[in-house]
């Protein structure tokens, strides 16, 4: 999949140390924000399993809820910057927990 230049996409991967892609280094984000979002990749790693999908419908809904958290503050902190920021939340679309 090709990517626009002056994108960044906010998406989870496995192991990945941040779930930033794209042009997000020229951002200059705050290191408290990239702490948080790489403390929100930690927490898809240990509760998300691509098998099994969720372990639990409160991770879950944990997760869902700090990815609003975190879209608003990336996109506060872009401000006037002529990158775009997409949000790929695909854990959300795996079956619900058991």
């Amino acid at each position: 999949m090709a990517y626009d230049p002056d994108e960044i996409r906010l998406m989870p991967d496995y192991s990945a140390s941040l779930p930033l892609w794209g042009a997000w280094q020229e951002a200059e984000f705050s290191p408290e924000l990239l702490d948080r979002l790489s403390a929100w990749q930690e927490d898809f790693d240990a509760n998300f399993h691509w098998e099994t999908g969720w372990r639990s419908v409160e991770a879950r809904d944990r997760w869902a809820a700090q990815a609003a958290e975190l879209e608003a503050e990336l996109r506060a902190e872009l401000g006037g910057a002529r990158a775009t920021l997409t949000v790929d939340l695909w854990p959300l679309e795996a079956d619900s927990p058991s």
